[in-house]
């Protein structure tokens, strides 16, 4: 069963049509990374940021921001 993490990565992905927001549950850049990859995405390592997990993202999920 995925842990629920403390902190998360809030992510911005801007090269599609419209720039989109996310909040990914991973523990370290370099699991965030391998998730953007697995999901299609390149990030712009200057839009990331650590935050308190207030959504309840668990391990290896990846959420919208709303």
């Amino acid at each position: 069963m995925a842990k629920s993490l403390k902190e998360v990565w809030w992510v911005k992905i801007t090269g599609g049509a419209e720039p989109m927001q996310f909040y990914a549950g991973v523990r370290n850049l370099d699991q965030l990374i391998e998730l953007a990859e697995r999901n299609g995405f390149t990030i712009d390592l200057e839009d990331v940021s650590r935050v308190p997990n207030v959504v309840g993202i668990k391990e290896g999920e990846w959420k919208a921001v709303p």
